[in-house]
């Protein structure tokens, strides 16, 4: 099952972790509001790991994550 496992708060950013498919390009994109215009921060190649996690260093006070992603 494709899900974001969690948020943290950490003093240096937010932390993601999420559960994905091996054979698929995975987008990570934020956005200031859930209609704002959502930007890729991150996107992790094939092969992947089932269980993944990043840090976004730049997240703002209010920010929301989305993954979304692309199978070839």
């Amino acid at each position: 099952m494709f899900r974001i496992r969690s948020i943290k708060v950490l003093p240096h950013g937010v932390e993601l972790r999420w559960q994905g498919g091996a054979a698929v390009t995975q987008y990570i994109e934020r956005a200031t509001s859930v209609t704002g215009e959502w930007t890729v921060f991150l996107i992790n190649y094939p092969p992947t790991q089932v269980y993944t996690n990043c840090v976004d260093e730049h997240a703002s006070e209010a920010q929301f994550y989305r993954i979304r992603t692309n199978r070839k």
